[in-house]
């Protein structure tokens, strides 16, 4: 009887140990694509799959940080370029890195399926829940892809939390024809003015410098603010209004089961908080005094010219197509319309060119 006991604790003891080699190794696995930054923790009310973002700062934005390779362009420091894409839309992501890397571009790509995490690794990459991963190329509005636009919020607003760092992200149908950072869109971001610049959704101007979001229409008659665009924006780490409006997106993202996309969430939610516009789309615009919203707890917001920085319609002429800076391909359903569209709508097609992708 005490042979049978000692062999019986023996092998609880090889068990206990087994459990606990285990469990390191999935510590390592962890760290490996999370780095532990110093910071102010918050409390916020989140459900229990999204406090897992609450720990740690992924190593892809830690090794990715600062816009530019070269290490010299130390003023971007605090800011992180980042796009998403599942293993469905991989090969609109290689023609998006193809484009960003021209203008050398440093970013980080929020995995949105496992499959293109295990493709790119904890360097280049960093990975979303797997309740809210998507593994297809969801065309817009569908259920699947009103998930993955939510789940974008979601991981800007954990870079924001855990990184402290502001965030410039971009969708993967996104075309840099010129570097956007050397641009009105870095000259803004520079100012350290603005919480929130963005792209228009609606609305490509035909001349340079001629929009004014705001303005007196033919009638007379101010017109509304024109909805953003969430494909492409900046998002500065430094104001509680803005996190608190994408945690308020993610509410209402799942209390709508997702039957509607970020974009439309966020802008609805945007119109009833307190925010300033600047007059126009430039560095030395001062404040339109007419629409400032008094108050401490207040969004400063630009928008990005609409000339320079376009969208899926209307249609370019074919002069404009060698001004523009950023070509954002939506207002189209698929991904092969997406495609066509980037082909179609910039200088000489570039903005789309399959050999710039490989499995």
């Amino acid at each position: 009887m005490a042979r049978i006991n000692s062999s019986h604790k023996q092998i609880q003891s090889k068990g206990k140990r087994s459990i606990l080699f285990l469990l390191f190794a999935l510590m390592l696995g962890i760290k490996q694509q999370y780095l532990p930054i110093s910071i102010e923790r918050r409390s916020y009310n989140f459900s229990s799959w999204d406090r897992e973002f609450s720990v740690s700062c992924p190593l892809s934005v830690v090794k990715n940080r600062g816009i530019y390779k070269a290490r010299e362009a130390s003023s971007w420091d605090n800011v992180v370029l980042i796009t998403a894409a599942n293993f469905g839309f991989y090969d609109m992501l290689q023609n998006w890195e193809f484009l960003a890397g021209k203008h050398r571009l440093r970013w980080s790509v929020a995995a949105m399926d496992d499959s293109l995490y295990e493709k790119l690794g904890p360097n280049r990459a960093f990975f979303t829940t797997a309740m809210n991963s998507v593994r297809n190329a969801s065309s817009y509005h569908s259920p699947g892809f009103n998930i993955v636009t939510c789940n974008k919020i979601r991981m800007v607003l954990m870079v924001l939390d855990n990184c402290e760092l502001d965030v410039v992200f971009s969708d993967t149908d996104v075309a840099f024809m010129k570097d956007p950072f050397s641009h009105d869109f870095g000259d803004l971001i520079q100012t350290g003015k603005y919480d929130y610049i963005y792209q228009l959704n609606y609305g490509n101007a035909d001349a340079p410098r001629q929009h004014i979001e705001m303005g007196k229409g033919s009638n007379g008659m101010q017109e509304k603010l024109s909805e953003v665009n969430t494909g492409f924006h900046y998002l500065s780490n430094r104001s509680q209004v803005l996190r608190n409006l994408l945690r308020n997106t993610l509410t209402v993202c799942r209390e709508k089961n997702y039957e509607q996309d970020d974009q439309v969430i966020l802008w609805n939610l945007l119109k009833e908080i307190d925010y300033r516009l600047c007059d126009k789309p430039e560095v030395d615009a001062e404040w339109s005094s007419q629409f400032n919203r008094e108050g401490n707890d207040v969004l400063s917001m630009c928008y990005l010219d609409p000339y320079f920085y376009r969208v899926g319609k209307p249609k370019p002429k074919e002069y404009m197509k060698k001004d523009t800076v950023v070509f954002h391909a939506n207002f189209v359903h698929g991904k092969e319309s997406k495609i066509r569209s980037l082909q179609h709508q910039t200088l000489d097609g570039y903005g789309w060119n399959y050999s710039r992708v490989s499995r």
